[in-house]
């Protein structure tokens, strides 16, 4: 799918530069916990297709065209539970704003398997944990939830495993 020009390149930022970052394109873009992200991938012109191939192995890709339209597409063998399609399509803007710079780069990128060590790869996913879990908020409201994982789950909308990692961030 990528040849060697389009393929993400690492930003080289560190987990606590990009989840801060994730945070400030999350508030500039207007999103609110739990918000909608496909509506937010409409505004942004971009599109989101289900590829009717099933894939054991690809999760999702991005597509970035020079001057910022994107398709992000779901792979059938995923797809997915509405949490991990929200996560899927945040780890997507992670490439559309670190690697692909809104557009000013095109960018092809595929989150596969075989490709969860790849530096960009791992940019993305940690820019899709602030993304949806920005520490203010969680900071605001674990309380409210005890440090209920369950509960902190349902008002953030995404899975648990999410909810874990941004805890030890912010050293539960």
């Amino acid at each position: 799918m990528n040849n060697d020009k389009r393929k993400p390149q690492p930003c080289g930022a560190s987990r606590s530069e990009i989840l801060d970052y994730a945070e400030e394109v999350a508030r500039d873009w207007g999103l609110i916990p739990g918000g909608d992200l496909e509506g937010l991938v409409k505004e942004l012109s971009g599109k989101i297709e289900n590829s009717p191939h099933s894939d054991e192995k690809r999760k999702a890709s991005i597509e970035v065209q020079k001057g910022g339209r994107f398709v992000i597409t779901l792979f059938r063998s995923l797809f997915p539970l509405p949490l991990h399609k929200r996560v899927l399509i945040a780890h997507e803007f992670g490439h559309l704003a670190l690697h692909s710079c809104y557009g000013e780069k095109a960018i092809g990128a595929s989150c596969a398997v075989e490709n969860e060590d790849d530096l960009a790869e791992i940019e993305a996913s940690c820019f899709a944990d602030g993304f949806l879990v920005p520490t203010g908020s969680l900071l605001e409201v674990r309380k409210d939830f005890s440090n209920d994982i369950v509960g902190l789950t349902a008002y953030f909308m995404v899975p648990e495993s999410v909810i874990r990692r941004r805890l030890v961030d912010v050293g539960k």
